[in-house]
């Protein structure tokens, strides 16, 4: 039986990647499990659900739904049934990640690869110290090597990020920045001076966004942003130009962006790159179409005027008196019959 005294003199070690890497993204019920079967582990890192779940009073559901959120992060494997799970080894799987044999790169190779990214080196230690107070934990590290190597973006465009993630408070794991650095490289950016063009167009268009959702009294989509930054950036124009295509929403009763998308992009195609030329190219149209009504009105009452009365001669008229005659006649001789 376990003396007393162990309960209080004994230690429960969490690993620091846990804190570091894990922690911030997980539910409180799912790190409360995690640190009281931390406690309950045995030498070979199983751990039974009962005791577990009782201890912390929670409702089987409730405690599933922890080991599967645990589970979905590569932080325990479970039974089946949900009896036991498995504490999997963090710090194993950080090595496994993160460990390269020194001896696996040449000398030579390694020095001019530290050289060549010593301010890669400056960047991630201003990082550390500023934004994780020198706990930053090995996925940041991995993070930001990939964003290096796949997108080849300069330091400060990397720093930029963190200092706009740091003020939307969303620095609790790194996939929301993976999703910016995707999209940095979706737009060809790298140098600050290109993120800082980028910044200013993406501000734009969001705004111009805003005034057309107003306008059409529409709920303005991510798929609308995307059709509306092509009118903003790739054809430059602006929203005294867009609106001159919004005009065409009287005619919809559900206003479609991709409706309008057709007008500016046939505009785009004429090469029509100003306020000015689009709402003489709409006034043109519009007399056309007057001009066109009023044409086909001319020839519905020409067509009423030339109209040529029918000329009958008298056989074909006395046809018709013959006819009325005999009616006469036969009307006669029916009232003599019932006389």
């Amino acid at each position: 039986m376990q003396d007393i005294s162990d309960v209080f003199l004994n230690d429960t070690q969490i690993p620091d990647v846990f804190i570091t890497d894990y922690m911030p993204a997980l539910s409180h019920i799912s790190i409360k499990v995690y640190l009281m079967a931390s406690l309950h582990m045995s030498h070979d890192r199983k751990v039974s659900s009962k005791p577990v779940r009782q201890a912390l009073g929670l409702e089987v559901e409730d405690f599933k739904a922890a080991i599967c959120e645990l589970a979905g992060q590569n932080i325990v494997a479970t039974e089946s049934d949900f009896s036991a799970f498995v504490l999997l080894d963090l710090k194993r799987q950080a090595l496994d990640r993160f460990y390269r044999r020194l001896t696996a790169v040449p000398m030579k190779e390694s020095v001019d690869r530290n050289a060549q990214h010593k301010e890669r080196s400056s960047l991630i230690s201003s990082i550390n110290d500023t934004y994780f107070h020198g706990l930053m934990g090995p996925a940041w590290y991995q993070a930001i090597d990939s964003w290096f190597d796949r997108y080849q973006f300069e330091p400060s465009v990397v720093y930029q990020m963190f200092v706009d993630a740091a003020q939307r408070n969303v620095l609790n794991g790194p996939n929301y920045l993976n999703k910016v650095a995707e999209d940095y490289s979706k737009h060809g950016i790298r140098s600050f001076m290109e993120l800082s063009k980028y910044k200013d167009e993406n501000k734009k268009v969001r705004l111009i966004a805003q005034q057309i959702g107003k306008k059409l009294n529409k709920k303005i989509t991510e798929y609308d942003i995307d059709l509306i930054e092509k009118w903003v950036v790739v054809y430059a124009y602006d929203f005294s130009t867009i609106e001159l295509a919004l005009r065409h929403a009287v005619r919809l009763s559900d206003p479609n962006l991709n409706y309008f998308d057709k007008i500016l992009s046939g505009w785009h195609e004429a090469g029509i790159r100003t306020t000015e030329e689009a709402r003489n190219v709409e006034e043109n149209n519009a007399r056309q179409k007057q001009g066109q009504r009023r044409s086909a009105a001319a020839k519905r009452s020409d067509s009423r005027d030339n109209h040529q009365q029918r000329d009958y001669d008298d056989s074909y008229l006395n046809q018709f008196y013959r006819f009325a005659l005999l009616d006469e006649k036969d009307t006669a001789g029916e009232a003599k019959e019932e006389s």
